[in-house]
């Protein structure tokens, strides 16, 4: 149960850091403005997939070895207080590093969580054995599924989470 409510903490946090982001972007615009005086970006959407590991710094080379990982941003702070916004095949991932002080705790070892970044790749064999290089742990090897047109393969990150690899044919 203290787990939920750590998940709970962890996705309020999110809402009040985006708050005072805002909010200090509108003070130092122009301490006069009111939020209610801003016109809304209707434009502005995206959808990101965030997430905590230990040390984001030792978490990107490993998805760099694994994957064609696109850096958008990232941060050179204490450790405890950096993030990595990049991208896989287009998709935004934002990786913070664990600081319980704001209830951002990464999986722990035996502790997966029910989330998984499902990616499509060129070739399996190839991404899953650089999955292993990298210190992955197997979930399930690599399995062709001919009646569908795919094979597919899961394994655990050094920092706990699940990813899941698939590969799709044509009749070619």
């Amino acid at each position: 149960m203290s787990h939920i409510f750590g998940q709970i903490k962890s996705s309020v946090y999110c809402c009040v850091s985006a708050i005072i982001m805002l909010l200090t972007l509108t003070s130092c615009n122009n301490n006069n403005n009111r939020i209610s005086e801003f016109k809304t970006d209707t434009d502005m959407r995206s959808v990101e997939i965030d997430f905590v590991v230990p040390d984001v710094m030792e978490a990107i080379k490993v998805y760099e070895a694994i994957f064609e990982v696109e850096r958008v941003d990232i941060t050179d702070q204490p450790k405890g207080l950096n993030e990595v916004i990049f991208k896989i095949y287009g998709v935004s991932f934002h990786m913070l590093d664990e600081n319980p002080d704001y209830q951002l705790t990464a999986p722990k070892p035996g502790d997966p969580k029910s989330i998984w970044f499902n990616i499509i790749v060129p070739d399996i064999a190839e991404t899953y054995a650089k999955a292993m290089t990298a210190g992955c742990s197997e979930i399930q090897p690599i399995t062709d599924i001919p009646e569908m047109k795919i094979s597919n393969a899961m394994f655990t990150d050094p920092f706990g989470h699940i990813w899941m690899l698939h590969q799709v044919y044509t009749n070619n």
